[in-house]
């Protein structure tokens, strides 16, 4: 926790959010009869999935890695990143 404080005192810090994966969204329709599944699981990956409803339409939303971008004082130009996950 100093650390993290000794941070923040020293440097000028902004909340970034990276974008690891797009959001996916899209309809699962059966071949035969051209109708909308629904209750199917479609993954992205097996973390990122979702169901579909009854139109059988889906959504998996982006992949986000959040971070701190702090910037030092004059002395010290380099940015530092502090990871959230």
């Amino acid at each position: 926790m100093t650390t993290i404080m000794m941070c923040v005192v020293l440097t000028a810090c902004e909340a970034k959010v990276a974008y690891m994966t797009p959001q996916f969204k899209g309809q699962v329709i059966d071949r035969k009869t051209d109708q909308p599944i629904n209750s199917v699981k479609v993954f992205l990956t097996s973390q990122n999935f979702s169901n579909t409803d009854a139109f059988g339409n889906f959504l998996i939303p982006p992949v986000e890695y959040k971070y701190w971008l702090c910037t030092r004082q004059k002395n010290h130009p380099h940015p530092i990143f502090i990871g959230l996950g």
